[in-house]
């Protein structure tokens, strides 16, 4: 009676788990033959209702981040993925590609977007590997298990099994069953050469040989490792579930992927660890090493990302990459991601001048780019970002900011923010042909029918100026900001200024298009980075002073100084002037709209937007800016509560008038505000995406 007793409990338990779909029922009924989709001769077919179809890829990545969220912190809801859902399939996309687990109501939002259309959104799911581990010290064997792990979890999960939660330990939250829309799963990240190059020197290179996949002699141990983790993952699935899902991996930098196999020599790793190593031993993964058996019904193919340097000859230097890469290649590509930003601080070679990329001119090169890729008759493309991230920093401002806040203002120094297509205005203020949204409590200073008003954002700090008379463009209009108390100028000589409090920044606007803001140079960011290693070790070669009357152009590092494979040479960092200002109309509703545009000239009126990076605030949300650099040698946060702020017009005679200084209260924020929109790449993408 106990046996029986204990038995009946076991099989109710084991039954209840499975109605809550916390354990999947077991659905294998047959060998594993079927795939819904399939590649032959480098073509992508999907077989539905026993009828066989090409399947043309046109992907989408999405992730769960908001202003004022990183990706999966916060719950966004059903509806809001319902929307983003809505539109993107208006677009044209057809699949879905997520670089790891989302929330889950993603997947509830998809499963119920999809229900009884003849034309769903089709999800590849990507496995991310822990990159924090790997930056910790571990190595890609060491890795092994608990990878395998999450990648049974979602394969389950994907079958209705119980949502695996954030730490993919045992979850109770019911899945859904999305396996009638999934075309296959995404293995790892584009891989780091010092993380491949670590792992195969720390284990033995051996050659896979599994039931759905092997590997060459000449294969490396990570090829090994990923070859055999993606026979693993087909196993599990033929197994449990008798179907082949499509499978990839993400693959090494392109450009040192190309580098490498164009030199056909491994001792040409030898540069990146500075000693001799032994055979096989890699500083990119080439998943061309990686072969498919007979038994892989569904596919295999690889993926790589594209992050192409605007210019002129983008499309050309597109194609001559791609059929490089289509060279060293028998399995089919795809490109994962791929991107432009609409930024004002990027590294773009159209212009010469280095102005940034505008919305328009970000729209017409991911349309270069899409066409480009869909001639080369690659397997798929997915555009890198759906929505704007705040939460992204880059190498321009990982030093400069506070990250744990970064997702609460939109950094205008960075150009990661910005290469989705559904964007976020921290406001619907812009420098543009009205100012009807200026009131009278705006006003910080007047006299003399000249007044100026000040008002504050998200994104930055507006500064409108008005004229009882016409703006004159022979006038020279300066606007002079006290930020910090360490520093700062109560003259520059130079222009023959004079002010009342120690003055960090200058807005100058005048007629000659070269309108900027300047730094005092004690204060100026980039100069004491360049410079910093070395005063640390002399201090006494420290050329500037904190009451010095010296104003110099914002400058930014653009693209790092770096070692170029092809010519054996280092090339110098570029350097773009950041705070150039740009005139024109920055509201998207305008036939005029400059995404790019600081200041507008009206009638009677000049109206400005600065953004709080070029003003070196870390964190404007909580009031905080940098701190002297120099006490500390290096980029510390200090807490400010106002700005001290005035106004010179200096006229063509050189004589002016001055507003003086008076003291502008700054208020903090906890959680943003801010309006989405649709940028017009989402309208020309759209006419290529559904010309099919």
């Amino acid at each position: 009676m106990k046996r029986f007793l204990i038995l009946s409990t076991l099989v109710f338990a084991l039954f209840f788990l499975i109605f809550l779909r916390i354990i999947p029922p077991f659905l294998n009924n047959g060998g594993g033959d079927e795939s819904p989709f399939t590649i032959r001769d480098g073509q992508l077919y999907t077989s539905f209702n026993k009828e066989t179809t090409p399947f043309q890829f046109i992907g989408m990545n999405v992730t769960s981040a908001l202003p004022g969220s990183f990706p999966n912190e916060v719950d966004l809801g059903e509806e809001t993925y319902l929307e983003w859902l809505q539109l993107i399939q208006e677009l044209g996309v057809t699949v879905l590609r997520v670089p790891d687990l989302m929330p889950l109501n993603f997947y509830k939002a998809l499963d119920k977007f999809n229900e009884n259309r003849q034309e769903p959104l089709y999800l590849l799911q990507g496995i991310y590997m822990d990159d924090v581990a790997l930056a910790d010290g571990a190595d890609l064997q060491q890795l092994e298990q608990s990878y395998m792990g999450k990648i049974k979890k979602i394969i389950d999960f994907m079958y209705g099994g119980a949502y695996p939660g954030n730490d993919l330990g045992v979850s109770l939250q019911k899945g859904v069953n999305l396996s009638s829309y999934l075309i296959g799963y995404s293995l790892g990240m584009e891989w780091a050469n010092q993380d491949v190059i670590f792992s195969d020197i720390m284990n033995e290179s051996y050659a896979y040989e599994g039931d759905y996949f092997y590997t060459s002699d000449s294969a490396s141990n990570v090829e090994g490792l990923l070859a055999k983790l993606m026979d693993k993952l087909v196993s599990y699935e033929v197994q449990r579930y008798g179907i082949q899902h499509l499978v990839t991996v993400v693959g090494s930098n392109i450009e040192d992927f190309l580098v490498y196999k164009n030199s056909q020599l491994n001792a040409e790793s030898e540069k990146y660890i500075g000693q001799t190593i032994k055979r096989n031993i890699k500083p990119v993964v080439d998943l061309n090493e990686i072969k498919p058996t007979q038994k892989l019904k569904s596919g295999y193919f690889a993926s790589y990302y594209l992050y192409p340097v605007y210019s002129d000859k983008m499309g050309e230097s597109i194609r001559e990459v791609i059929t490089d890469l289509q060279r060293f290649h028998e399995i089919p590509i795809m490109i994962a991601e791929y991107s432009l930003p609409s930024a004002k601080v990027v590294y773009e070679e159209m212009s010469g001048q280095l102005l940034g990329i505008n919305e328009r001119e970000q729209a017409e090169g991911l349309v270069t780019i899409y066409r480009t890729l869909r001639q080369l008759s690659i397997l798929g493309s997915c555009l890198s970002e759906w929505q704007d991230r705040w939460d992204r920093t880059s190498f321009t401002t990982v030093d400069r900011v506070i990250l744990d806040r970064s997702p609460y203002w939109p950094n205008k120094l960075t150009d990661l923010q910005s290469r989705g297509i559904y964007t976020f205005d921290a406001s619907t203020d812009y420098p543009d042909h009205q100012i009807d949204e200026w009131k009278d409590k705006n006003v910080l200073s007047t006299h003399d029918g000249l007044t100026l008003s000040v008002k504050t954002d998200e994104e930055g700090i507006f500064f409108l100026i008005q004229s009882e008379e016409q703006i004159n463009n022979q006038s020279s209009y300066w606007i002079d900001l006290d930020v910090t108390p360490n520093s700062g100028t109560k003259s520059y000589t130079e222009k023959g200024l004079t002010f009342e409090d120690p003055v960090d920044f200058v807005i100058n606007i005048n007629p000659n298009n070269q309108s900027r803001l300047l730094v005092q140079r004690y204060y100026h960011t980039y100069e004491f980075l360049k410079e910093r290693t070395n005063l640390q070790i002399h201090p006494d070669e420290i050329k500037v002073l904190p009451d010095m009357d010296e104003f110099t152009p914002i400058l930014i590092e653009v693209k790092s100084k770096a070692y170029n494979q092809e010519i054996k040479e280092f090339e110098e960092a570029i350097v773009q002037e950041a705070g150039r200002l740009i005139e024109g109309n920055a509201n998207p509703n305008s036939n005029q709209f400059n995404s790019l545009a600081n200041y507008y000239v009206g009638d009677n009126y000049i109206e400005i937007k600065i953004p709080w990076g070029l003003l070196n605030f870390s964190d404007p949300t909580n009031l905080k800016i940098h701190d002297d650099y120099y006490q500390r040698f290096g980029i510390h946060s200090m807490s400010i509560n106002h700005l001290n702020i005035g106004l010179t017009v200096v006229e063509a005679d050189h004589s002016s008038v001055r507003l003086p200084s008076e003291k502008y209260r700054l208020m903090p924020w906890v959680n943003p505000t801010y309006k989405s929109r649709l940028k017009l790449a989402y309208t020309l993408l759209q006419n290529e995406f559904r010309d099919k």
